[in-house]
């Protein structure tokens, strides 16, 4: 879980570079520190993290507020952790859970 990850998809809407302009989503996971921080494609945010069982636990994110193209997929990135307890599985790509729903998908970054 620790280290750097590009974020993918959101929900069911597909993530990648080109819709921002060549910058890719990530958010980078400190489990030592319990610490997040990352990039919804435009606004940079940070937060908390822990582990409690078979799941992640996403404190209170802050974040930058700029207006950039693509917004929607920026509010879903952030709206789809922020302040919740995602179910997790890792299976060569990260996929975080809201109930039965798939949340987010990620892949460790190189």
């Amino acid at each position: 879980m620790n280290g750097k990850w590009l974020i993918t998809q959101v929900y069911d809407m597909p993530v990648d570079s080109t819709q921002f302009d060549g910058k890719q989503p990530l958010m980078m996971i400190d489990v030592s520190k319990g610490i997040l921080t990352g990039n919804d494609g435009c606004n940079s945010f940070h937060g908390k993290v822990s582990f409690k069982n078979d799941k992640i636990v996403f404190g209170p994110t802050a974040g930058t507020l700029m207006a950039c193209s693509h917004m929607e997929i920026s509010g879903k990135i952030l709206n789809s952790f922020n302040e919740k307890e995602l179910t997790f599985a890792l299976k060569g790509l990260l996929f975080l859970f809201d109930g039965n729903q798939q949340a987010m998908v990620l892949k460790r970054a190189e």
